[in-house]
């Protein structure tokens, strides 16, 4: 139901003016992102990523972030949304700033534009970013990644960490961040028994996605069809 386009970039992790650029064009076309919203998926560009986190600490900055945004939608056409990944490995960012970048982008595409991110799950910063933007009106909802340490494979660590998430944001505004056929990440079983020990807990979980629709697919989509009967 939702497709993450990973990622607009900038040049390197706090390099820049704060701006960011979408190098896919040839790769992602305006006229296969509208295609698939057409047919009732939602697009969601992802901001940021591994080796290209950004800092916001100032109003020039996040000026310059909205403004190469737009500039990036009115390119794609139009997306339902923005996923925030720019403050990851402890990079970090102003709650201040990164709650008026949304607030500039949700005035410019309406109420149901869709700001998410995929916070860090045991990092008490990240989290307490996630609190100050939801608080302040501008967070749909936090999907924290359990992946890439084998830590997240143990029975009952996302399940657990996902009550504390909760207990700060509330079910409606928190997904969970899964892998589907990735070396480094919870295996299908671990995905299930701890998709139904969480939603057991919190009826009302917002949903789940997987890193990453390429190694989903590799695997046959079992992923892709296993957890949509469960959600």
């Amino acid at each position: 139901t939702v497709i993450y386009l990973f990622d607009a970039q900038n040049g390197g992790t706090n390099s820049g003016d704060g701006s960011w650029t979408w190098p896919f064009g040839h790769d992602v076309t305006p006229a296969q992102i509208q295609a698939v919203r057409q047919r009732g998926q939602k697009v969601i560009l992802t901001v940021g990523g591994a080796g290209l986190g950004y800092n916001y600490s100032n109003r020039t900055q996040s000026t310059n972030c909205v403004n190469s945004i737009r500039a990036i939608i009115a390119g794609m056409g139009g997306v339902d949304g923005i996923d925030f990944n720019n403050y990851e490995a402890g990079i970090g960012t102003s709650a201040t700033e990164m709650i008026w970048i949304a607030r500039q982008l949700i005035a410019t595409y309406g109420p149901d534009f869709a700001i998410t991110t995929p916070a860090q799950p045991n990092s008490p910063e990240d989290l307490a970013l996630c609190k100050a933007m939801s608080d302040a009106g501008v967070l749909t909802y936090a999907a924290p990644q359990f992946y890439d340490w084998s830590g997240f494979n143990a029975p009952g660590f996302i399940s657990n960490r996902i009550k504390d998430w909760v207990k700060a944001l509330g079910e409606t505004k928190v997904a969970i961040g899964f892998s589907a056929n990735y070396s480094n990440g919870p295996s299908m079983n671990d995905c299930i028994r701890e998709w139904n020990a969480s939603v057991s807990n919190h009826p009302n979980l917002r949903g789940a996605f997987c890193w990453s629709a390429q190694t989903n697919l590799s695997g046959g989509n079992a992923w892709g069809r296993t957890m949509k009967s469960m959600l």
